[in-house]
């Protein structure tokens, strides 16, 4: 351990290979019908697992998202609501799946692309500034392993940028 990258290999423009390699790995990629498969990466492996997830939940989510706008065109509250609802609930189960990954896989760098994924790009998965203590969580769980790792770097950053925001809540909660 100690050096691992990201890395996205793009074929023909259109599927993205989302890797995750130490210096010493030898990565295999083979596409089929149904996407790609890897071996040699067991990071790789993971976070292929996480991308093929993070594509359905997305096809899903955006879906109900289409429906929702369309009854509100439409003026069917009623059907807004619901898909409203719907969407509501994936979002608490997506980000409750989330947290159950990060204490399971405590040690890997897999986890870092669920605390920036976004759910629309006006929704973070991770949006609560109170979710600076999970980030805290995983920082100090992988700077045993990746002690020198520029992904902590960027991590510590954005836990700095939480923790002033928790503050600034605080001192206007108390004013």
């Amino acid at each position: 351990e100690g050096t691992s990258d990201f890395l996205y290999i793009s074929v023909d423009g259109e599927c993205s290979v989302p890797l995750l390699v130490a210096a010493s790995e030898k990565v295999n990629i083979r596409f089929t019908e149904g996407g790609y498969e890897c071996t040699g990466s067991p990071e790789s492996s993971k976070l292929q697992i996480l991308h093929k997830e993070f594509n359905a939940f997305d096809r899903k989510f955006d879906s109900l998202s289409t429906l929702a706008a369309q009854a509100h065109l439409e003026g069917n509250t009623k059907m807004e609501k619901q898909l409203n609802r719907e969407m509501g609930a994936m979002y608490v189960s997506q980000k409750r799946d989330a947290i159950k990954y990060i204490y399971e896989n405590p040690s890997s760098l897999t986890v870092l692309p669920l605390l920036y994924r976004n759910i629309t790009s006006e929704l973070p998965l991770f949006a609560q500034n109170s979710d600076v203590l999970l980030m805290e969580r995983v920082y100090d769980s992988l700077k045993v392993h990746y002690p020198s790792s520029a992904y902590l770097v960027s991590l510590a950053d954005e836990i700095q940028l939480r923790k002033g925001a928790m503050i600034m809540e605080t001192y206007m909660k108390e004013a």
